[in-house]
């Protein structure tokens, strides 16, 4: 039962980690981009980089899910999920990085 419970404090670790990661790179990601980019493909660059970290999260999302279940940690997802719904909608709600802290 002590492993279960240091396991999904680890999920949940990991999960703050990454949403704490997109709040605070997704707001800088234009004016990081349009370094490289003219300001003309800033969006297509920025839509490029979003496509392949959805192309990587939808091929690698069976592969974990598997691990998963093999391992009997499904239960233990949920909490990461709710964490991640909650913080993604906040982000689409976002009128500016600011406000979002």
């Amino acid at each position: 039962m002590k492993s279960k419970k240091i396991t999904l404090g680890i999920i949940v670790w990991i999960v703050s980690l990454k949403s704490i990661g997109f709040s605070i790179v997704l707001p800088l990601l234009p004016f990081i981009v349009s370094k490289y980019l003219p300001s003309q493909k800033v969006v297509v660059g920025m839509s490029a980089l979003m496509s392949v970290f959805a192309a990587c999260t939808f091929f690698a999302a069976p592969v974990f899910g598997a691990l998963s279940v093999e391992a009997g940690l499904l239960d233990h997802i949920w909490p990461g999920r709710l964490q991640l719904s909650y913080t993604t909608k906040k982000q689409a709600l976002n009128f500016g990085f600011w406000w979002s802290i």
